[in-house]
């Protein structure tokens, strides 16, 4: 994981586990109690090490919304966003260099 100051911190393996990164959008749907961080896999073990990514998103016209999370929270870290709004906004703004160099 990618520490706020930017040095990368170890995940130390535990058995019997598995690590589970999440998203910006489920940060936000969590109203900022779960926090996603930047993340790598990197194997210094002898042995096999197995990283699956595995992507769940929600119906492009759900509602995410914050208050979902905690209807008691006092205040609300982001506003609600329409799944695909979000995911498409998120898209573009990561390989919008893809489209530059296409014209």
């Amino acid at each position: 994981m990618l520490k706020s100051a930017g040095t990368w911190i170890e995940a130390a393996p535990i058995a019997d586990t598995f690590v589970c990164n999440i998203d910006d959008l489920l940060e936000l749907w969590a109203n900022g109690q779960l926090i996603a961080t930047r993340h790598r896999v990197i194997n210094r073990s002898p042995k096999a090490w197995f990283s699956i990514p595995i992507f769940c998103d929600p119906a492009s016209e759900a509602i995410v919304n914050p208050r979902d999370f905690d209807r008691n929270a006092d205040t609300e870290a982001l506003p609600a966003v329409a799944a695909v709004a979000y995911i498409v906004g998120k898209n573009c703004a990561n390989f919008s260099h893809h489209s530059k160099q296409d014209s």
